[in-house]
């Protein structure tokens, strides 16, 4: 079944209690960002194996049980700390403007200043910075534990299309410049 491959990998509970997040921010806007947040960039990070992997476990309660404890440390110290601040940065533009059958409108509260774009930008930045860094002590840590999780070395195009873990780069640009991933070399003539 694929039940588990909506399964969230932490809470609402959790992003309110580990940030600044405000009490009174809905869960209609909270639960996209959390989705986003794991959907797009964790499984970019762990791969589509792993990330599934991890959504199962959580799934089907089996996470906590002995031969699991690698993937709950992974969950509990790794994976939700970088969820909750990369849910931030999501709900900072989910928040921010809303579609509606007017358009596009700023939501604002009453005797509330809605904070400019240059502003809402810089805060949304300064928790992108946050959750790369939990993002890279994650991968620095799946590095040195690499054998524990034998998702990460199997093949990623064999029985469904997926992405492989990006665990030497917090980068999520799809922009290459060559050097040490490339396989060949090319000379430019000046």
């Amino acid at each position: 079944m694929n039940d588990y491959k909506n399964t969230l990998l932490t809470s609402e509970a959790y992003v309110r209690s580990q940030t600044d997040l405000d009490d009174n921010l809905l869960g209609k806007v909270l639960l996209p960002a959390i989705k986003l947040a794991q959907d797009i960039e964790l499984q970019e990070a762990l791969g589509t194996r792993l990330y599934r992997s991890l959504q199962q476990k959580v799934s089907d309660e089996t996470i906590d049980q002995t031969g699991n404890t690698q993937y709950l440390e992974l969950l509990e110290d790794y994976v939700q700390p970088f969820l909750a601040y990369q849910t931030l940065a999501n709900c900072v533009s989910l928040s921010r403007v809303k579609v509606a059958n007017a358009g596009v409108v700023n939501t604002t509260d009453i005797n509330v200043n809605a904070e400019s774009k240059p502003n809402a930008d810089l805060l949304k930045n300064d928790y992108l910075h946050f959750a790369h860094h939990y993002l890279k002590m994650m991968q620095n840590w799946l590095k040195v534990n690499r054998d524990l999780f034998p998702e990460l070395d199997e093949c990623h195009s064999c029985d469904e299309p997926g992405m492989a873990s990006h665990l030497n780069s917090a980068s999520n640009s799809p922009l290459w410049l060559g050097g040490y991933r490339g396989r060949r070399r090319f000379s430019v003539d000046l």
